[in-house]
């Protein structure tokens, strides 16, 4: 969704996709998969706690979120520095760059919601000792191997 969403920002901008442009492709994916993956394991984590997912939300947003932000702010800050750049290449990276973390950001924040980030029931009451032990007498998610 954030490359789609920089495609259409560097056609608006008149920024051409070449070969500096599209390494923010790799960049852009990246980026998003570690925003939301944090994003979605700290839900996780507070929902198993207090059982709501809009009271989960609402932390996760408060914790991860503003880490995410700050993040993600000094990370397209320091890449759009290129923009002083006398190449207008490095110019167009520095760009495109920026706008792709700001719009991984922004999708990233969607992805805390229960349908999303669902904990299924019986995973609040395992740890990882008793994961290890299921897994070793074949039982899968409550089923007993046959």
């Amino acid at each position: 969704m954030p490359l789609l969403f920089a495609a259409v920002t560097m056609a608006l901008l008149g920024i051409p996709y070449t070969l500096v442009t599209s390494i923010i492709t790799t960049l852009s994916i990246g980026i998003g998969v570690d925003y939301t993956i944090h994003v979605i394991h700290r839900y996780r984590e507070e929902y198993t706690q207090v059982r709501d997912p809009q009271t989960a939300a609402v932390r996760t947003l408060a914790t991860t979120g503003s880490s995410l932000l700050g993040f993600a702010l000094t990370t397209a800050l320091g890449l759009g520095v290129l923009i002083a750049s006398p190449m207008l290449a490095l110019q167009q990276f520095g760009i495109t760059a920026a706008i792709t973390i700001a719009y991984s950001l922004i999708v990233s924040i969607p992805t805390c919601d229960d349908r999303v980030g669902r904990v299924p029931e019986h995973a609040a009451t395992l740890d990882g000792a008793a994961v290890g032990r299921r897994a070793r007498s074949g039982d899968r998610c409550g089923l007993q191997a046959p």
